[in-house]
């Protein structure tokens, strides 16, 4: 009798390793690459983060870290929109950064902080919030280790909202300082919102590119079909998250098989969430009131909205800024990654299958809007904008990152971005003023001249030459009185010390030909300009 139950008990084992190989292989083939339990649970995760109510995830849904989902809205009357509030109040003391509409996180933005804390506020969309979520407290760490903030504790948080563009964060950030908030330091990770999504749901339905996303739907009169549309969207949704919750629990989510399962049952759910929504896309349109669509436009050709897109996105940047500087607040302002900006990351097989189309809906407006942003941004040192381009942050990367075909990446994508922003942060905000540059009104054609130019570090950094400080022509401007285009660096051994100065020998020839040029110089340093320009116009004449 005992051998009869071992031998029953040695086949269901081996029928069940044995499932469980052909359900690896199965989720190999479907995928595209190698799964994992935790590449699994990872994919998991973001379905419920993206999905939901604002309630607390359970535990181990994105491994051991609190998460909440960002997509139910209501709207705001100064924000567009903010989280709706998760429970009821019950007598119970709901944190003032929630009764506002942001996350938790943001609580320990009000109040005034203890002189060795260092507060630091996220703004952005749903990348920026899911960057603190997983990686906050890896960049309050790299932070802490670094010189500058020896001896302080560094708390992140998000004021960020999934969803948002410009001039939402700029919004939000006037909106906490006003009711309390007292960053020492504003972080804003954006770019994608602001050029992948005017395009898609709000220009179609000839709704002002600046209103905020899905404002068209959010406000206008809405009728019975387009009412069961956004009703069956929001009943797949929560049921993809309730799904992804299930097959989390310990009993299924160390299984292969329950991973294949669920894999079936997510892509089903997926695939009639994008009929859905194609069918509200499709709806005609519902109202022509202000309150719809706001101001009257008119974008003529497409580039041309582009460039006012990229316009709103820097003048936004510019204003946040300068808010931040008239509070003592830092500012730092980063272009987010993302894969549809060409040659920015080799793609893996896995991603390649679940986070790159040819033919999503966002890719033309990442091509034809991140160049425009890119170009806008080169005004940086002369708006006195902190301003870094990490487009391009992955390139060298050859793991997974990307979660979906959208914009979202992993926690090994967050640790890089929390890595490089650390790295800009400690060091402080790079100044310059210009001393003196003595530059001739006049000069012949061909002539050549000296110029020595003298520079004020007034901001934060030592300048070295190791550190790639350098003197060069403004970014998109052609340097007619210096050909070769060529930068002049840092002294080799010259330490230029905050409130030290320093000069560079411009050596400099005229064109061939008559007329007014401009030269425009500033100071960089690893390419990125900051401080005001020098700016210059000389007459070059030819004979007497």
């Amino acid at each position: 009798m005992r051998g009869r139950a071992t031998r029953l008990l040695a086949l269901v084992l081996v029928s069940l390793s044995t499932l469980e190989i052909v359900s690896f292989g199965a989720l190999c083939v479907l995928t595209g690459g190698l799964v994992s339990y935790g590449r699994l649970q990872a994919r998991r995760g973001h379905e419920v983060l993206d999905t939901g109510d604002t309630e607390t995830l359970p535990e181990g849904v994105l491994g051991d870290r609190p998460v909440f989902r960002a997509d139910d809205h209501v709207l705001h009357p100064f924000l567009g929109s903010v989280r709706r509030l998760g429970r009821k109040r019950k007598g119970g003391r709901v944190p003032w950064a929630v009764e506002l509409g942001f996350d938790r996180s943001a609580q320990v933005l009000f109040g005034k902080s203890p002189r060795q804390q260092v507060v630091v506020a996220v703004f952005g969309g749903s990348v920026a919030d899911i960057f603190v979520r997983l990686s906050g407290a890896d960049l309050a760490a790299a932070l802490e280790a670094s010189d500058r903030f020896a001896g302080k504790k560094v708390t992140v948080a998000s004021a960020a909202l999934g969803g948002f563009k410009q001039p939402q964060q700029l919004m939000a950030l006037n909106f906490l300082l006003v009711n309390g908030a007292r960053p020492a330091i504003v972080i804003n990770i954006d770019g994608f919102n602001e050029v992948a999504f005017p395009p898609v749901d709000l220009v179609p339905k000839h709704v002002w590119p600046f209103f905020p996303r899905d404002w068209y739907y959010r406000v206008a009169m809405l009728g019975p079909k387009l009412r069961l549309s956004l009703g069956e969207i929001a009943y797949l949704r929560k049921s993809r998250a309730q799904l992804a919750e299930l097959f989390s629990k310990p009993w299924s989510r160390w299984s292969f098989t329950a991973g294949l399962v669920w894999h079936l049952l997510d892509r089903r759910l997926g695939f009639q969430t994008t009929r859905a929504e194609a069918t509200v896309l499709s709806e005609t349109q519902l109202g022509d009131s202000y309150q719809t669509l706001g101001p009257a436009w008119n974008p003529g050709a497409l580039e041309d909205l582009y460039r006012g897109l990229a316009r709103m996105w820097w003048e936004s940047s510019v204003q946040m800024q300068r808010l931040s500087s008239a509070n003592g607040i830092e500012y730092y302002h980063f272009l987010q990654p993302n894969q549809y900006v060409e040659g920015s990351k080799p793609l893996t097989t896995e991603e390649r299958r679940v986070a790159y189309r040819e033919d999503h809906e966002y890719r033309p407006g990442v091509e034809a809007g991140y160049p425009e942003l890119r170009r806008i941004a080169r005004r940086a040192g002369e708006d006195g904008v902190s301003f870094h381009d990490f487009s391009y942050l992955f390139k060298e990367v050859t793991g997974t990152l990307y979660l979906d075909d959208c914009c979202h990446f992993n926690e090994d994508g967050t640790a890089i971005l929390a890595e490089a922003i650390a790295e800009i942060v400690a060091r402080g905000r790079d100044a310059a003023e210009v001393g003196s540059a003595p530059f001739p009104r006049t000069t012949e054609c061909g002539q050549s001249f000296a110029v020595d130019i003298r520079m004020r570090n007034t901001g934060e950094s030592t300048w070295r030459r190791t550190d790639l400080y350098e003197l060069g022509p403004v970014l998109g401007t052609k340097e007619v009185f210096r050909s070769d285009g060529h930068r002049l660096p840092i002294a080799s051994g010259t330490e230029v010390a905050p409130g030290e100065r320093t000069t560079f020998r411009l050596e400099l020839t005229a064109p061939a030909a008559p007329g007014p040029y401009e030269t425009r110089w500033s100071m960089m340093r690893e390419g990125t300009p900051f401080g005001a320009p020098i700016s210059k116009q000389i007459e070059v004449r030819c004979g007497s």
